[in-house]
């Protein structure tokens, strides 16, 4: 608009405001040996902002409540990690924050307890059932 008139409209422009990536769901066991245990987790929706990283967050073993970041994952196409150092037949939880340039994500919920394998103790000794010409 000027002292002689108004100009014609411009074009209407959406903008969606770019908001913290959504919560995560608890990440899920792959697998797991006496002394590592590895996981994946899907990423969930960025919020509107691209994801940047994914931090990983570890309980201290079995019945603790406390919770400590384990590793901080810049490559956001990589969905899995594995945690070697654990104790045999401990049960340990993990949850997935989600970042992007606008904040962290609400933790994910805790994976369900997930245990560090034990060798499974030596078989009990054979003893004689019967036995036939050609079998025992």
């Amino acid at each position: 608009m000027n002292v002689v008139d108004e100009g014609p409209q411009s074009s209407e422009v959406a903008i969606i405001v770019a908001t913290k990536p959504d919560q995560p769901d608890p990440p899920t066991k792959t697998s797991a040996s006496t002394s590592s245990i590895s996981i994946e987790w899907v990423a969930p929706h960025d919020g509107g902002s691209p994801l940047t990283n994914f931090l990983l967050l570890m309980n201290s073993g079995t019945g603790s409540t406390t919770y400590t970041q384990i590793a901080d994952i810049t490559d956001i196409s990589v969905t899995t990690y594995t945690k070697s150092g654990l104790t045999s037949g401990q049960d340990y939880k993990f949850k997935i924050i989600a970042v992007n340039l606008v904040d962290e994500s609400t933790p994910s919920n805790p994976s369900p307890d997930i245990t560090a394998a034990v060798v499974p103790d030596a078989p009990g000794d054979p003893t004689y059932l019967s036995s036939t010409q050609t079998s025992i």
